[in-house]
Parts: structure tokens; sequence; C-alpha cells
């Protein structure tokens, strides 16, 4: 019975849904290993639009990358830089207000953690592009992210940058990212700008890292082959991975709204 109850409740929220906060490499994208977009995920998002649910990008990618997805797919607004750095767009995606959240970006740590760590470690070719959080690509995959960002951690300490940075893994990169950051922070400023009740609001990841945000909504959604721990956290976790299980997640808003209107 009570499991029931709470699949009632869910079906409830589901067709309340106004708007979808979503990660997107690993997410939107068909795995987690590539950048590749299923046509799927493009079908359901041209789907939601028509019951007037907003897309919002929440993600580790610099700002040039998302304000690229989110104009040719047709996403509100948009949280890069792992919260740093957010926009709101027209109805057309011609043009945005840009909000910067973060005070002051530290490349010249980053400049200091890969010449310690040569070896194991490379910039992103993103962090051009990057004004506060910057990225780092594994290089010898023999080493394990745990022990990689315990290393990080200590050549922050070393440098006195502890109280100022966050060190993080997305599973695509090792993220530095400013105190005053965070994809949670990000969320919440952007909901405001665009007057979101994040309760009407699904939240939907891959990453431990997407937990900050996806905590903040009222539906929280992992897609299957998500972090244990993110799994461990959340509403729904979808029955496909990565992309695919991010479409099958908004037919089901579709279908709790189609089931909604039936009963009026």
């Amino acid at each position: 019975m009570d499991n029931l109850k709470r699949g009632v409740e869910l079906i409830n929220k589901l067709a309340n849904i106004d708007s979808i906060a979503t990660d997107v490499d690993g997410t939107i994208t068909a795995n987690r290993d590539g950048y590749f977009i299923p046509s799927e995920v493009i079908e359901c998002i041209r789907e939601i639009r028509k019951y007037n649910i907003m897309l919002i990008f929440v993600s580790a990618n610099a700002f040039p990358v998302l304000y690229g997805l989110a104009r040719y797919i047709g996403a509100k607004a948009i949280v890069s830089e792992n919260g740093c750095i957010i926009a709101s767009l027209n109805e057309h995606g011609r043009e945005m207000n840009i909000y910067e959240i973060c005070g002051r970006g530290y490349r010249e740590l980053v400049s200091k953690i890969v010449s310690e760590m040569g070896d194991f470690l490379k910039e992103s070719w993103q962090n051009d592009y990057r004004k506060y959080d910057f990225a780092l690509i594994q290089k010898d995959n023999r080493v394990s992210h745990i022990e990689l960002i315990q290393k990080i951690k200590k050549i922050v300490i070393k440098n006195g940058y502890d109280s100022k940075v966050n060190v993080n893994y997305s599973g695509y990169a090792f993220h530095i990212t400013p105190k005053e950051g965070g994809k949670s922070v990000g969320l919440k400023k952007i909901s405001e700008i665009l007057g979101i009740e994040l309760k009407n609001t699904l939240g939907i990841g891959d990453s431990y890292m997407d937990l900050e945000f996806i905590q903040l909504t009222g539906v929280k959604v992992a897609v299957r082959n998500a972090d244990e721990d993110l799994k461990r956290n959340v509403d729904i976790i979808t029955d496909e991975e990565s992309g695919y299980g991010f479409a099958q997640i908004c037919e089901t808003i579709i279908d709790a709204k189609k089931l909604k209107l039936q009963s009026l």
C-alpha cells in the first residue's frame, strides 16, 4: 500500500512539472563515454515544449558550449561552469541575459597542479573558454580518480587555496571550482530570475556532482547508469541509460499530464 501511495504521489508531481533541470554529459548524451546526443532526446525536448515545460541545462561545461547547445536545441536557461555563470535565453535563443555568480577564477592554481601532475593530468581544451571553473582531464587511466583527487587536494592545501576552491570529479573531468559556485547556487539563482518554483521542477543527472542541484527539485531522477551515490538519493531511477533514460522520463511526464487532463 505504501508503494502504491508513493506511486500515486509521484504521478501527481510529474503532472505538475513545468520545468526540467538536467545535466548534459552522461545525462542527455547516449552514454557516459561520449558526446553524441540521440535523436530520442531531441524528439522528447520537442514534445515537452508543446506542454510549455522549460528546459534548463545545469552543467560543468564552459559557457559557450552550453549556450550553443541551448540555442539550437531550445533550452530556456543555462547554468554553466558548475554554477559560476548562468544565463536566460529569449524565445528564439538569439538574445540572453548573463549573470556571473563567482568573483574570480584560479587559473594560476590549475597551472601549479598541471606542473606537478603533468604525467597524470592535462588541461581541458575548454579552459581557454572558461572564466571561473577549470577542468583537468585524466591522462593515465591506471590511476583511480579517487587517488588523483587526493593528490590534487594536497596541492590545493599546500598552496593555500583550500578555503577558496572545491575539487570534484564529474566522470569526464576534475574540476577546480570557486567556493561561491556550485550547481545548486546556479539553479537557485536562475529559478528566481525566471520565476520558477523548484517544487515543480524535475532534476535529472548521472553524477554524484549532480546531487547538489537535484536535491533542490520537486522530483529527483537519476539515469540507470548514474553513480550509486546519486541513485541512493532520488525518487526515480530510469530503466534506460543516459540520454535514453532522459527521453523516458520526458515521456513519463507527458503521460502524467495527459492522465491529469483526462481526469478533469
